[in-house]
């Protein structure tokens, strides 16, 4: 009788463990220092995504947990870019970011985690009479055992976004378009 009660006890102590929600993202991409645009721009993003969250953790095919990101993605994408970029709201060319896709789906098995970082971003630069718009993506992958930990989670994420916005300001068409 006690040992099924300690094994009872013990399934409510693991599943009790396993409903808790994840901590939010810290997301941080570290800007590149090379990378420098002195040309004066407007600044706007918009966070267009379906969902609210960064990190899905799919428990078998039943169950996930999802936690946003600390801060906003668009808040982090703005924080990056502050420090590359010269913004002025008065400026005559502006760009524009829409954040399409940015989300870690962690799949957690019981010994080991499979995790598939993705973001799709779309840009609009307007200078002058002209319009560029481009897109830039990218995914990366990542697996361990154990459960997954969120400190690598948030860093292979930011190094993602950072790739990808780092991508964006080195595109030749931006770079011409803003000389």
């Amino acid at each position: 009788m006690k040992k099924l009660l300690s094994t009872a006890a013990m399934c409510l102590v693991l599943s009790a463990c396993q409903s808790a929600a994840p901590p939010p993202l810290t997301v941080v991409p570290q800007a590149n220092q090379g990378v420098q645009i002195t040309q004066p721009l407007q600044l706007s993003i918009n966070d267009n995504r379906s969902h609210n969250y960064l990190l899905r953790i799919e428990h078998g095919t039943d169950s996930a947990q999802f936690s946003p990101s600390n801060p906003l993605i668009s808040e982090a994408v703005k924080g990056y870019l502050t420090k590359t970029l010269t913004l002025k709201d008065n400026a005559s060319s502006s760009l524009h970011i829409d954040i399409d896709e940015a989300i870690v789906r962690v799949s957690q098995k019981t010994m080991s985690y499979q995790a598939n970082h993705e973001i799709a971003i779309r840009t609009t630069l307007q200078y002058g009479n002209k319009t560029l718009r481009k897109t830039f993506s990218g995914k990366s992958q990542s697996e361990g055992a154990f459960k997954a930990d969120p400190a690598v989670l948030e860093r292979e994420f930011s190094d993602l976004l950072a790739r990808i916005l780092n991508d964006m300001l080195n595109d030749p068409q931006i770079r011409q378009a803003l000389n």
